[in-house]
């Protein structure tokens, strides 16, 4: 184990199949599905399943680039295990993944017939039992703006407000956050490339602010219009 700095280390270098992600982001030690239709990304999750490998999930900067290269990419993502794949109607495949660690791309290997990177595991030190008392205070705001957040979100699920007020990981709940709320990707983004627990969650927390403003003004802005159609 080669350790980089006090905040992580890297653990090894491995060789595995890559997606670039279009609109998607995601995260560590969560759990997610989504829709896969790029012949190269279809490659991919054949060659993981065939070779029993994890599959580097990566963001792609413009979504309007249909055959990305490394700079096209980000390089961080997330190492994810493939847990489900299942056919779609047309060439459609939906794909059921399961973030283990976030990872940065080294070097691109190949594009075809599907994009395979060097990529590094990054893992971040665990978080004490017991953490500092500013990120006690930290924690404990998060938790009550994401209840102000809920109150004004109808799409929100209890089980998500659930899983987050069970968590004492700084680092998790921030992600856990990013994951299940819409956010711009460049915004989730800086969440993933973030390493640090404390400062990811201040950063979740400063874009969890602008999200509960957003859904404020669009909640009084539905209001005014239904005043202006019942005047009229």
């Amino acid at each position: 184990v080669t350790t980089m700095s006090k905040e992580y280390e890297i653990l090894n270098t491995s060789t595995m199949p890559v997606i670039a992600l279009r609109g998607l982001t995601v995260f560590p030690n969560v759990l997610i599905h989504f829709e896969v239709a790029r012949t190269a990304s279809v490659r991919a999750l054949e060659a993981a399943m065939t070779a029993g490998s994890p599959v580097f999930l990566v963001g792609q900067k413009d979504i309007g680039v249909e055959e990305p290269g490394l700079d096209d990419m980000y390089q961080v993502g997330t190492i994810s295990s493939i847990r489900q794949i299942l056919r779609m109607p047309g060439d459609n495949v939906r794909v059921m993944v399961e973030g283990r660690a976030r990872g940065r791309m080294i070097q691109l290997l190949r594009a075809q017939p599907h994009l395979e990177a060097e990529v590094l595991e990054i893992a971040v030190p665990e978080v004490p039992a017991r953490g500092s008392a500013r990120t006690e205070a930290l924690m404990r705001a998060t938790y009550e703006l994401f209840q102000g957040y809920a109150e004004l979100s109808s799409k929100l699920s209890p089980d998500l407000m659930v899983h987050v007020l069970a968590s004492q990981d700084p680092g998790h709940i921030a992600d856990y956050i990013a994951q299940n709320i819409p956010m711009r990707n460049s915004d989730k983004q800086m969440i993933l490339e973030e390493l640090r627990p404390d400062r990811r969650l201040e950063k979740l927390y400063r874009l969890l602010e602008r999200e509960v403003e957003i859904l404020s003004l669009d909640q009084e802005i539905q209001e005014r219009a239904r005043e202006q159609m019942n005047e009229h």
